[in-house]
C-alpha cells in the first residue's frame, strides 16, 4: 500500500515555504507532498541488479557472495553505480572479473560490515551518556533552549546531538571505502571532510536539534530523516520516514553458490516483503496526532545571537542513506559484536577461509599462489 500525505494549508510547513521557497520549488513540493511515497524506490531495477550479481556469484562459484549489508546497499546506493559495478564485471573474461568481483565482494563483507555497525554504535554509545553530557555540549553555546520546540513533535523536551555520531577514524575509514566503491569517489571524499571521525570542532551545521526520543529512534534505525531543501533562511527542509524491523545482521551470509534462495526471500526477512508501505509510526505530535511517514519538518538551530545556522545538508543525505543501510541490513541486531579487536581479527580471518573462488580458471589463479578472493582479503587483514 502506497502512503499519501496531505498537508493542512494552514500548517507551519505550508507558511514557511509560501514565504520563503521560490514559486518553482514551491510547486516541487507541493507534488512531494501530494505525492506517493515508496520505501524502496526502483525496486524492479534493484532486483535485477541481485539476481545479475547472484548469477555471478553461481557461475563463477564464488563463496564469499551477498551478504545482509551487501543486500542493503543494493535497496539504497545510487542504481547508476551498481549499474556501472556491473558493466565493470561483465566487460572483462576470467581471471580478471574475478579479481574486480573479489574487490566489490571483499568491500560488502569486511568495511561494509564493520562501518555500518560502528554507525549504530556511535549513535547508542552517544545516548547512554547523560542528557547533558551525552554529545560532550555541557559548554557548547548552541544550547537546546534557544531552538525551540521539536521541529517534528512540537514538544519542548529536546536536545542536540551530532547528525553523524562519533566513532573511531578507522572506522570512520571503513564507512568511506564503502561510499567509495558503491556510491562514487565524490561521495568519500565528502565523508572524510564532514564526518566526525575527521572534524573535530563542534560547529552548529554539525547538529541536530530534536526531541530526546526522536534522537533514541534515530539511533535504532527505527526513524529516518530525509533532507529535500535549503531555505532562505538557512534552515533545512525536511521529511521523516519510519524504517521497518529486519532479523538480518549486517555480516550474514545471504547467499551460497547455486542455492535456491531468491530476492523475495531476503526481502521477507528484511521485513520488505510489502516493499512500499512504511512501518507503523512510533510517537505522536504535541497534538496527539501521529507522526506519519512523509511529515515534513524545517531543522535548524538559533545561536545565542539570534541567528539561524542550518545542519549540514550534505551530513543529513549521509545520515538518511547510512540509517536506510543500517535498518534493512539489522544492523541494530547485535550492533556491538565484531567491533571487538579479537572478535573483528576472528571475522576478518573467517572471510579470508570463505573468499576461495573455484572457477574454470582456477588453475591459472592457483599457480600464483592463492585465489583472487584471498589476495584481496590477506591483503586487507595485513594492513590491519
Amino acid at each position: 500500500m502506497d502512503v499519501q500525505v496531505h498537508a493542512p494549508e494552514s500548517s507551519p510547513v505550508a507558511r514557511l515555504l509560501a514565504a520563503q521557497v521560490n514559486s518553482a520549488l514551491v510547486e516541487k513540493l507541493e507534488e512531494l507532498e501530494l505525492g506517493q511515497f515508496n520505501y524502496i524506490t526502483d525496486i524492479d531495477a534493484r532486483r535485477d541488479v541481485f539476481i545479475w550479481l547472484k548469477k555471478f556469484q553461481d557461475d563463477h562459484n564464488i563463496q564469499l557472495g551477498l551478504n545482509a549489508v551487501g543486500f542493503a546497499i543494493i535497496m539504497v546506493a545510487p542504481l547508476d553505480r551498481l549499474r556501472h559495478l556491473i558493466s565493470m564485471l561483465d566487460a572483462d573474461e576470467p581471471p580478471m572479473c574475478l579479481f574486480k568481483a573479489a574487490g566489490i565482494f571483499g568491500v560488502m563483507h569486511i568495511e561494509s560490515v564493520l562501518g555500518i555497525k560502528a554507525f549504530i554504535r556511535g549513535g547508542r554509545q552517544c545516548h547512554e551518556k547523560e542528557r547533558w553530557g551525552r554529545c560532550e555540549f555541557a559548554l557548547h553555546p548552541y544550547t537546546h533552549s534557544l531552538c525551540g520546540p521539536c521541529p517534528i513533535r512540537g514538544t519542548k523536551d529536546t536536545s542536540l546531538s551530532r547528525i553523524i555520531p562519533s566513532m573511531d577514524r578507522e572506522f570512520g575509514e571503513y564507512i568511506g571505502t564503502m561510499f567509495r566503491q558503491f556510491w562514487n569517489e565524490e561521495t568519500q571524499r565528502l565523508w572524510h571532510q564532514l564526518s566526525p571521525s575527521y572534524c573535530f570542532n563542534f560547529s552548529a551545521e554539525t547538529l541536530i536539534h530534536l526531541g530526546n526520543d526522536l534522537h533514541l529512534l534515530l539511533t535504532e534505525a527505527s526513524l529516518a530523516l530525509k533532507p529535500l531543501a535549503k531555505m532562505k533562511d538557512g534552515s533545512v527542509l525536511a521529511q521523516v520516514f519510519w524504517l521497518k524491523k529486519s532479523s538480518l545482521k549486517p555480516q550474514e551470509f545471504l547467499t551460497k553458490p547455486h542455492d535456491s534462495v531468491t530476492f523475495e526471500d531476503i526481502m521477507k526477512r528484511a521485513g520488505l516483503e510489502n516493499d512500499q508501505e512504511w512501518s507503523p509510526p512510533l510517537t505522536s505530535r504535541g497534538d496527539g496526532r501521529k507522526v506519519l511517514s512523509g511529515q515534513k519538518c524545517i531543522l535548524k538551530i538559533k545561536t545565542a545571537m539570534g541567528t539561524i545556522v542550518a545542519p549540514n545538508f550534505e551530513l543529513l543525505q549521509f545520515l538518511w542513506d547510512l540509517t536506510r543501510v543500517a535498518a534493512i541490513s539489522g544492523a541494530i541486531n547485535g550492533a556491538d559484536e565484531l567491533l571487538n579487536e579479537p572478535e573483528a581479527v576472528d571475522y576478518l580471518l573467517s572471510c579470508e577461509g570463505e573468499s576461495e573462488v573455484e572457477s574454470e580458471v582456477e588453475s591459472e589463479v592457483e599457480s600464483e599462489g592463492e585465489s583472487e578472493g584471498e589476495s584481496e582479503v590477506r591483503a586487507r587483514s595485513m594492513n590491519r
